[in-house]
This record gives structure tokens, sequence and C-alpha cells, in this order.
């Protein structure tokens, strides 16, 4: 199952007993998911702390969280603003938390990686100035961050003056593909990603794919499963 707190989205099945037990009081509910070698890792510390941020996130008023947003005119482009929503969110978390002298999740140059992977329309010789505007920035509220995910000029009045430097070497030249993000297609949390689609799926299968989700392309992937079915659909076994 995946991890974390479900950013724009509702209760699933499992927590939908709950759920409607906080609805009918006129409460919401949050929570957070661990899957069980969580517990062994030295790094549940960093983990829970971002997560509790998010939630701390979630219950302030004036960063007006509303899990009913919508985003997205397909579901290709709803995947690709839902990750670069969580790439905004969660890089405004770590530096906050960095700024206040701990350990955030992931690293200032961990976070630029992810954000030049889902916004590769800006300028590589900006995109180190508008990161750093972004992780600058003391508060944003939920609002803002989703007109950043659908508007990537919006994010570039981001950008302050910053050091000429030589930008990390090992940006990835595609989205990337986090264990436990959705998949575009089956909308399940996916640990199992299939990547390079161009290489290991037959042209036909891709074809197909896209004729079923208009919007989606190789770059967001697809998890194991759906690319069997997919693939057998297309042949017309199934």
């Amino acid at each position: 199952d995946q991890e974390g707190v479900d950013i724009l989205r509702k209760w699933g099945s499992v927590e939908e007993k709950l759920a409607r037990q906080f609805e009918e009081k006129g409460q919401k509910g949050v929570g957070i998911k661990l899957i069980p070698r969580r517990f062994y890792d030295p790094a549940i510390n960093r983990y829970l702390r971002h997560e509790f941020t998010h939630i701390s996130d979630m219950l302030d008023s004036a960063f007006g969280y509303d899990p009913d947003t919508k985003v997205g005119m397909n579901p290709g482009e709803e995947h690709l603003l839902l990750n670069r929503y969580r790439v905004l969110w969660s890089l405004h978390v770590d530096s906050r938390i960095a700024r206040s002298g701990k350990e955030p999740m992931f690293s200032r140059e961990y976070r630029l990686r992810e954000f030049r992977s889902w916004y590769r329309k800006i300028p590589p010789t900006q995109v180190e100035s508008v990161f750093e505007g972004l992780w600058q920035t003391e508060y944003f509220t939920h609002a803002e961050l989703v007109e950043m995910s659908q508007d990537t000029i919006r994010v570039m009045e981001r950008a302050v003056e910053v050091e000429e430097g030589e930008l990390p070497a090992d940006v990835p030249a595609k989205p990337l593909l986090m264990p436990g993000f959705p998949c575009p297609l089956c909308r399940f949390p996916t640990y199992s990603w299939v990547e390079d689609l161009e290489e290991k799926v037959e042209p036909y299968v891709l074809d197909y794919i896209r004729e079923n989700h208009p919007g989606w392309d190789v770059e967001y992937g697809a998890c194991d499963r759906c690319v069997e079915v997919y693939r057998l659909r297309a042949a017309g076994v199934v």
C-alpha cells in the first residue's frame, strides 16, 4: 500500500468506515500509512517529521487545504499536475524543516533534481534561481501550490538571484517515478514501475494505451500489471 499522507485524495476503501465516523461528527481525518519495513528504517524520524509537517499544513486554515481540488482535463494531465503538486509541497516541507535546524526527509540537492525532472521546460540557466526562490519561501498556500503545478510561468516568477555554479550533472531526463506513487493508468500506488517503455513495450501496445488514456505519454511510466493487461488487450486476448 502507499505510504505517507494522501495528497489530494479522499479516504480509500480500507479507511472508509473510519472516514464515515469522522464525517458523521462533522470532523476531518488525516492519516499516515506505513509499510512494516519502515519501522526498521533508521530514517523513520526524518520520514515522520516530514509527513507530520504535511498534516500540520492540512490542519492550518491559512494553508487552505482542499482534498476535493480538481486538476487536469484528462488522466494524463492529472497525473502530471498531481506529481508536480507533490514535488512542490514536499520541497516546501523539507525547506522549512531544514531552516528549523532539523534534518529533512531529503536533501536540497535531491529536491532540486526532483524539481528539474518535473519542470523540464524551465531553461537550465534559470532552474537554479527558480528552485532557490521556492526553497527560500517561508510559506505557500494550497492554492498557490496548485496554481504553480498548472502554470510554469507562476513557478518561474519565484526566481531569485543566486551565485553562479554548476548544476548537478545527474539530473534525470524524465520525471522521477517514485515508489508508492499512483500509476497513471490504474491509479493504484505502485512499487513496480516499468520505465523505458519505448524500449520494453511494443509500439502497438503503447498506441493502444494512448487511445484509452488521452494525455498519457511514455515518460509518465506505468505499473507492471497495467503493462501486461494492456499488452493482452491490444492483442485481443482479453
